[in-house]
């Protein structure tokens, strides 16, 4: 089978590539089957973020995209202290605004109201004040904000 595939590699450092023709993977994934699983596991993990992503981009307004994106960021990348989360490096709003498809301005603004409602600080890092992450791990699909939040 040969299949059409395209893939866009950016190099942080100086990087090692090699190429795998389609008739040898699938060779070797029926071969490995260990592996195989982990790659369909993989796979169905970056399908199921993507699924999340697309549902978030069409349903929720700029706002709750950014208030979704730092309880992500929170789950995933966050350090735990005194029932609070760190993410550390803070997170640039351009950053921010890129992941969310929305303006730098409206990253700002909704940090700064974030803030005012001492829901986050920003120090050398952003620190979950209001409430914990994992209370809220439900609510990251969907992007609602906390009702304590209010």
């Amino acid at each position: 089978m040969d299949w059409l595939r395209s893939a866009t590699v950016f190099a942080l450092e100086p990087s090692a590539l090699a190429f795998l023709a389609a008739d040898k993977f699938s060779e070797f994934m029926r071969e490995e089957s260990q592996l195989a699983m982990r790659i369909m596991e993989r796979m169905s993990t970056v399908i199921r973020n993507a699924s999340a992503r697309i549902v978030e981009l069409s349903t929720l307004g700029a706002n709750n995209r950014i208030h979704a994106e730092i309880l992500r960021l929170g789950l995933e990348k966050g350090v735990e202290k005194d029932g609070k989360i760190y993410i550390t490096p803070v997170p640039v709003h351009n950053e921010i605004a890129s992941r969310v498809s929305t303006a730098r301005e409206t990253v700002a603004r909704a940090m700064n109201d974030l803030a005012r409602k001492k829901i986050v600080t920003r120090e050398v890092h952003i620190r979950a004040a209001a409430f914990g992450f994992r209370a809220q791990r439900g609510d990251t699909k969907s992007g609602r904000e906390p009702s304590s939040a209010a």
